[in-house]
């Protein structure tokens, strides 16, 4: 006699003890190699685990490298993490007790959670209940506005709309009420956004310019399109998942995200994380611990008497920390929150905060909190929490139990371009993480298992990120310095020459968080102002390649033209990856030097800095340079004016007549035995012409990194918010940056005007059967805009344009196969589209050089 529904239910609530508890692991990646690990360690009961059809249809320790040393008798096939009905018959045929989704796929399905506890299994996560209260967007609003937490001014109705209206109807409606709100809120983007999207996805911003334009319509169009795509929703039919939230878009919000866990009765909070630093695509990537005493700590290290504004910052920061964690409770309480969830806010310029929505499951970046949360002085794991809850234990603190300590930073390892778009595809080789034993407490790296596979690793569809490395430290400097040093020094990737991570880009964004005071606040589009100044280093590459010389016949005593071939590998290694340029630039001004650089000593520090490969000559003559000219510094007892006036005695050929060079003369003499006051001299000679060698292209850089104006990077403002140059304060002028970037890192894709394919795949023209193109011949494109899905192993990738033009001619058909390097499209570029915005450009960063850097220019020195 089979048990009814409700028997059956009652089943999953029943307390059983988490060792012996049964579990199946319906997630991958990091957290699925996290949980097992911890079933392993407290040496519980070994989980099953799942596997979809796009991962097993490769040998798994390249595809799926955190199951490998799993019995086969564990590990089980199904079509896709989603497949509900293949994922229920084996809770029944294997007698499992629980199903962990971990972070993604059915994580925060209320339907699934409900069909797992109607068949007496336990859903280890918050109830169907609290998951429909607040996994879909529109009811989370709902709730909190009920509870009288502010949200950001928008409009929910079209969500009931589309329940009852077909889908010409609700495209209009979408139209109607987006204008109408931009007219309400002029000078506003708003922001097309799906019920149950997140991270990124099923999202579209509308610029304010563009919804005042005569084609405003066309453009929410578009955008409502490509939601509905994204979110699975055929745009060519009827679907009651067709409506939409409408949002105020806060320009330069700070986004911020409280932990809360609960055992369905008590709920407690564990302080906060900063999640600004995001793409274009508002995913994050680097993620900061946030906590009051944290804040309490910076405000101890500023004098009243000349810091009032930044503390004066810093305390309103604290509230509006305390604020968002009291409200977060109140939301966890009023759901009887069971397991892990995040509340997320967005915090206006005037530090006034907006609920935006919740997270009903583990996030990504837990392990921030893990490194700063003590429970009566011990570390936490959120997951294992989530495992006990789920058996029927209660916890045993409450908030007064839990204590906060140190600092913490997560960034995740993504195969990205340096653009921050994702990469197609790709295979890691190696993954090694070599640390200092003392340094070993203070590093996380959550890998999925690479850490103890040696086969290759096939970088998925599913997600660019394969890795996610936290760092912890007793302060925000401390915690930036073991991460820069982990990055540079202990972290080993490698694959084929196609992958390609965001590991640079990291580097750099955190070089600039670590030039500013630890309390900055870096906003959601810090990380793109950063791609904007990288993309006007870009701008100048022809420029000063053009200045590098041939490599002389007969060169003469001091050519320059001898280090031709030095000079261009390090500047085209410098070009290949722009933002280390302006590293080196921000570390220079962070950390000036007290003499003027000569252009050969920039040349070989640059040569350091990128890593340039010097042959055994080159890096001789960069030792005895170097050491050379700090003991001719040091001779002239680190003056200045005594250093600039023996280069200009030796440009005028008048050396004899100069008292520094008749001293530095004979202190060699005195202090090197046998050598003579000609030789001396005639070594002194030898550097100075050296240093005071012309290099036009290391100039013509130098030049180029300070029209950037990065240097008002570091400008910060009083209540600690990051200082721009004018120009970036121009969305049209940083759209325009962004896409003169994209399409010069990725230049091999599109040769004598056609679009080359990246990767052997199956190309599809439509997101779907029966659906239009993604574009037809004749039609406008931009870069980032999809042209077409390429398909391998069951995998799908969009494919953007690298340029701005016109498709002139599709050359292969709808479901062929292609190789890689198979011409895809011809597309006509429209040089004529750039010339207004390059003119801007050229405008907007044009400026009298002051030298900041401090490179050697004797005709401009006093």
């Amino acid at each position: 006699m089979s048990l009814s529904t409700q028997a059956l239910q009652a089943r999953a609530c029943t307390p059983i003890a988490v060792e012996t508890m049964r579990t199946l692991l319906v997630c991958r990646g990091p957290i699925a190699f996290e949980t097992l690990e911890i079933y392993r360690q407290r040496r519980w009961q070994l989980p099953h685990v799942v596997v979809s059809s796009r991962e097993w249809i490769a040998e798994l320790q390249r595809t799926a490298p955190w199951m490998v040393d799993l019995p086969a008798e564990h590990v089980h096939y199904v079509q896709e993490y989603s497949d509900v009905e293949a994922i229920l018959q084996l809770v029944t045929a294997y007698h499992l007790d629980a199903i962990y989704p971990g972070y993604g796929f059915l994580a925060e399905s209320a339907d699934f959670a409900e069909r797992v506890e109607q068949m007496g299994a336990r859903f280890i996560g918050p109830t169907p209940q609290t998951l429909r209260a607040v996994g879909d967007k529109d009811a989370a609003i709902a709730l909190a506005r009920q509870l009288g937490i502010p949200t950001i001014p928008g409009d929910d109705t079209l969500i009931a709309f589309a329940q009852k209206h077909h889908q010409d109807e609700i495209a209009a409606e979408a139209v109607r009420r987006t204008l109408a709100m931009a007219q309400r809120y002029p000078g506003f983007p708003m922001r097309l956004k799906h019920p149950a999207g997140g991270g990124g996805k099923g999202q579209r911003v509308l610029a304010a310019d563009g919804l005042q334009s005569p084609e405003a319509e066309e453009r929410i169009r578009d955008a409502l399109t490509k939601v509905w795509s994204e979110m699975g929703v055929s745009p060519g039919e009827a679907d009651p998942r067709k409506g939409v939230l409408l949002e105020l878009n806060l320009p330069r919000p700070l986004h911020w995200e409280v932990q809360i866990f609960g055992d369905g009765e008590t709920v407690v909070h564990f302080a906060a994380r900063d999640c600004s630093l995001q793409n274009h695509g508002y995913q994050k990537f680097i993620e900061v611990a946030l906590h009051p005493p944290a804040i309490a700590q910076e405000i101890a290290k500023l004098d009243p008497q000349t810091a009032a504004a930044p503390i004066s910052s810093l305390r309103r920061r604290q509230a509006t920390l305390e604020r968002i964690c009291a409200d977060a409770l109140r939301l966890g309480t009023a759901v009887h929150l069971r397991g892990a969830a995040t509340v997320e806010f967005l915090i206006d310029q005037q530090g006034n905060p907006y609920f935006l929505e919740v997270n009903p499951r583990i996030q990504v970046e837990h392990g921030v909190t893990e490194g700063i949360a003590r429970v009566r002085g011990q570390p936490i794991s959120l997951v294992e929490l989530q495992q006990r809850v789920a058996a029927g234990e209660k916890l045993t603190f409450r908030q007064d139990g839990i204590t906060f300590v140190g600092d913490a930073m997560e960034v995740r390892l993504n195969a990205w371009h340096e653009d921050l778009s994702p990469v197609l595809g790709g295979v890691v080789h190696r993954l090694r993480l070599t640390a200092p034993a003392e340094r070993e407490p203070h590093v996380r790296l959550d890998a999925s298992g690479l850490l103890q596979r040696r086969q290759p690793w096939i970088v998925p569809s599913y997600d660019a990120n394969f890795a996610l490395l936290i760092v912890t430290g007793r302060e925000r400097h401390e915690t930036l310095e073991r991460l820069i040093t982990v990055l540079e020094d202990s972290l080993v990737i490698s694959g084929k020459t196609a992958l390609q991570t965001n590991v640079p880009s990291l580097l750099r964004l955190l070089t600039l968080t670590r030039a500013l005071p630890p309390a900055t606040e870096f906003r959601t589009d810090t990380s793109l102002l950063w791609m904007a100044l990288t993309a006007v280093v870009e701008t100048q590459k022809q420029t000063v390649l053009a200045l590098v010389p041939d490599f002389p016949r007969r060169p003469g005593a001091h050519d320059p033209a001898l280090f031709a071939r030095l000079l261009r590998a390090t500047l085209e290694a410098g070009f290949a990856h722009p933002s280390r340029l302006l590293t080196y630039y921000l570390k220079r001004l962070t950390h000036p030097a007290p003499r003027p650089v000569a252009a050969l000593e920039v040349l070989w520090q640059l040569a350091a800095e990128l890593r340039v490969p010097l042959c055994e000559e080159e890096r001789a003559q960069a030792v005895a340079l170097q050491q050379a000219v700090e003991a001719l510094w040091e001779q002239l007892s680190a003056n200045r004016q005594q250093f600039l006036s023996l280069l200009r005695a030796a440009m005028a050929q008048a050396l004899e007549a100069s008292p520094e060079f008749q001293a530095v003369c004979a202190h060699l003499v005195a202090t090197t035995p046998g050598l003579d006051i000609t030789e001396a001299a005639a070594l002194l000679r030898y550097l100075l012409g050296w240093l005071s060698v012309d290099v036009p292209a290391i100039t013509a850089l130098i030049k180029t990194l300070e029209r950037t104006e990065i240097h008002i990077f570091l400008e910060v403002n009083d209540d600690l918010s990051l200082t721009r140059p004018a120009y970036l304060d121009d969305e049209t002028m940083v759209a325009h940056l962004h896409r003169l970037l994209s399409s010069s890192l990725r230049p091999t894709l599109l040769r004598h005007g056609e679009l080359l394919s990246p990767m052997e795949a199956t190309i599809y023209h439509h997101p779907e059967p029966g659906a239009p193109p993604f574009v037809g011949i004749g039609a406008e494109v931009k870069v980032g805009q999809t042209l077409a899905l390429l398909e391998a192993m069951k995998m799908f990738s969009e494919l953007p344009s690298p340029v701005d033009g016109v498709l002139v001619d599709i050359l292969v058909e709808n479901g062929q196969g292609v190789k890689t390097g198979t011409p895809l499209f011809r597309i006509a570029t429209q040089e004529a589209l750039h010339s207004p915005a390059d003119a801007a450009l050229h405008q907007a960063v044009e400026h009298v050089f002051a030298n900041r850097f401090g490179l050697l220019l004797l005709e401009n020195e006093s």
